[in-house]
C-alpha cells in the first residue's frame, strides 16, 4: 500500500510572530491573524490604532517566548470546559474576554491584577480562550501581497512592532518574510538530511553549514551553497510570497500546480490532526520474574518508581492522555478523540518459567481531532 511520507513544522500563515528585546521570532503557537479577527470584531481596529500612539511598554528579559506579553495581542473566549474550576485571576480574565477581545494589559488595568499573574497559556491549552496576534498572514496583508481580510488591522500591528524595533513598516515586513523563508528552507534541508542519512542529531558545525547554505552569507574563510535534486511543489494561497526565494536559495525548481491556492484548504478539510505520547515501563533489575514486579517508568520529563506494574500503568494512562491531548490542542485540533494502548513484551524461557518474564511495557495515547478553523462562525 502506498502512503505519503509527511513531516510537519511549526510555521504557517497563523504562526505567532513575537518581537522581544530587539529580535523577531517565529513561534509554533497558532493564533488568529489580526486581519481575520478584525473582520469579525469591529472593536479591534480602533484599539490597535490607540496602541500605535501609546508608548511601548518595557518587556521582561530572559523570559520564555510563550510567556512574552505583546501589546497587539488580544484574547477572546472560545468555549466552556465542563469541570474546570478557574482561579480568581483566571475567572476575572475569562469574564472580561467574554465581553469583547481584550489585551492582557486591558484586563490588568480593569482588574488591578499584574499582567504576569494571568496564566493565559493554561487557558489556551484547555481551549477556553483563543489568542489573536500578528502572523505571516498579517505581514502579507500589510505589504499588499495578499489581501482578503482587514488589511488596516495588519498595518496597525506592523506599525506597533516596527516602532519597537525602530524600523519602518516596510523594513519590518521584509525582515519577517526573510525569517519565514529561512525557516521553510531550514525545515526542507532538515527533512532531506534525514532522508539521506537517517539521522537527526546535528552539531553546531552542521548548524553553521545549514545557516550559510540558506542565507548565502559568507563566513571569514568559506561560504556554502546547496543544490536540491528535487523540485519544490507549492500549495496554498500565499506560497508565491515565500517559495520562489526558498527555491532560489536552494538552487532548485519551484512548481505551482493549477489551483494550488486552494490545495491547503482542501487538505485541511479532508485531514485530521494526530498527536501521540508514549512512556516506557521496565521492571527493576532482578525482579522481572515476578508476576507484577516493582518497576521504573521512563518518560520525556521524568523517571519514576512504582511498587507494581499495574500501578505504573494506571499513572501512565493519565500522563500520556494529558500529554497527547495537550499536543493536539497546540496543533489546532478540536473535538478530540483519545485512544490509549498498552503493549507488553514478555520473554518466554520455557515451561519451567511459567507465563514468562516481563521485559517492558509501553503505554501509548493517540489524540485525533479535526483542524479548528478560525473563520468558522461561533456558536
Amino acid at each position: 500500500m502506498k502512503a505519503a511520507d509527511i513531516s510537519t513544522s511549526g510555521i504557517g500563515g497563523d504562526s505567532r510572530i513575537v518581537v522581544s528585546n530587539g529580535n523577531i521570532m517565529l513561534s509554533p503557537l497558532r493564533v488568529v491573524p489580526l486581519c481575520i479577527a478584525s473582520s469579525q470584531h469591529a472593536v479591534l481596529l480602533p484599539k490597535l490604532r490607540t496602541i500605535v500612539n501609546e508608548n511601548q511598554r518595557p518587556q521582561a528579559s530572559h523570559i520564555a517566548v510563550e510567556n512574552i506579553i505583546q501589546s497587539d495581542e488580544f484574547f477572546i473566549h472560545s468555549k466552556d470546559v465542563p469541570g474546570f474550576e478557574p482561579s480568581h485571576e483566571e475567572g476575572k480574565f475569562i469574564d472580561l474576554v467574554k465581553q469583547e477581545p481584550r489585551t492582557i494589559y486591558e484586563v490588568a488595568t480593569i482588574t488591578g491584577i499584574h499582567p504576569y499573574s494571568f496564566n493565559v497559556r493554561r487557558l489556551e491549552e484547555l481551549g477556553i480562550i483563543q489568542r489573536i496576534g500578528l502572523t505571516p498572514t498579517d505581514i502579507l496583508h500589510a505589504s499588499g501581497e495578499y489581501v482578503e481580510y482587514d488589511a488596516e488591522a495588519s498595518k496597525a500591528a506592523v506599525a506597533i512592532q516596527a516602532a519597537a524595533l525602530e524600523m519602518t513598516p516596510s523594513h519590518f515586513c521584509a525582515e519577517v518574510k526573510t525569517a519565514v523563508i529561512n525557516k521553510i528552507a531550514r525545515e526542507l534541508i532538515n527533512k532531506l538530511l534525514y532522508e539521506e542519512t537517517g539521522k537527526t542529531a546535528y552539531c553546531e558545525v552542521t548548524g553553521d553549514l545549514i545557516t550559510k547554505s540558506i542565507t548565502h552569507k559568507a563566513g571569514v574563510d568559506y561560504s556554502m551553497r546547496m543544490m536540491l535534486h528535487k523540485p519544490i511543489i507549492g500549495i496554498g494561497a500565499p506560497v508565491a510570497a515565500y517559495l520562489p526565494r526558498v527555491a532560489e536559495q536552494l538552487h532548485t525548481r519551484l512548481l505551482l500546480p493549477e489551483h494550488s491556492e486552494v490545495g491547503n484548504a482542501v487538505g485541511a478539510i479532508m485531514g485530521s490532526i494526530i498527536e501521540s505520547a508514549e512512556v516506557l515501563i521496565r521492571p527493576k533489575p532482578g525482579v522481572s520474574a515476578m508476576e507484577n514486579p516493582p518497576c521504573i517508568l521512563h518518560s520525556d520529563t521524568e523517571k519514576r518508581e512504582f511498587d507494581s506494574v499495574e500501578e505504573a500503568v494506571d499513572y501512565a494512562r493519565i500522563y500520556v492522555t494529558n500529554l497527547a491531548r495537550k499536543k493536539a490542542l497546540e496543533a489546532g485540533a478540536d473535538e478530540i478523540d483519545m485512544r490509549v494502548d498498552r503493549d507488553d513484551k514478555i520473554g518466554h524461557l520455557g515451561k519451567s518459567w511459567g507465563t514468562g518474564i516481563m521485559l517492558e511495557t509501553r503505554v501509548i495515547a493517540t489524540a485525533i481531532g479535526k483542524p479548528r478553523f478560525f473563520f468558522e462562525a461561533r456558536r
